[in-house]
């Protein structure tokens, strides 16, 4: 392991160790220099991208301990955007097949309402023992949405 200053592509300037044979080390400071956001910039990029979705979305703000709002947050947007990327290909496909999609916009519409009570920190950090977490979602909305008509 060796520390190496590196200018990133974002223009400034931050430690790195790297690891591995010198002609690698090199070729992975290059890459930095010309394509990678500093350490800072990309964790602000991602907190852009949280607050983004959030917003896009109208989520709540999260209640539990800082630590836990911080880590619950990327998990909601992670977990969100697979949902999302998962239910555009299902609308995509059943449109190719001639099918009838206004079902499917209406549930996501009433999923998006659903995900506004969903406020506590520690629902989406237990959502990550989850194997499937596109399908837990789909299964505790629809279970939800079910026990609130009867």
């Amino acid at each position: 392991m060796a520390k190496y200053t590196v200018k990133f592509a974002c223009g400034h300037v931050a430690e790195v160790n790297l690891y591995g044979p010198e002609v690698e080390r090199q070729r992975k400071i290059r890459h930095m220099r010309e394509c990678w956001l500093c350490p800072a910039c990309y964790e602000q990029s991602k907190l852009n991208e949280i607050a983004s979705l959030e917003a896009e979305l109208g989520l709540p703000a999260l209640t539990g301990s800082d630590k836990q709002v911080q880590w619950a947050r990327s998990l909601r947007k992670e977990y969100l955007s697979n949902f999302f990327r998962w239910f555009n290909e299902i609308v995509e496909r059943n449109s190719k097949h001639g099918c009838d999609t206004s079902y499917d916009l209406q549930m996501v519409e009433k999923f998006k309402i659903w995900l506004r009570t969903k406020n506590a920190a520690k629902f989406w950090i237990d959502l990550q023992n989850k194997l499937d977490r596109t399908r837990e979602l789909m299964k505790l909305f629809m279970q939800e949405t079910k026990e609130n008509q009867q």
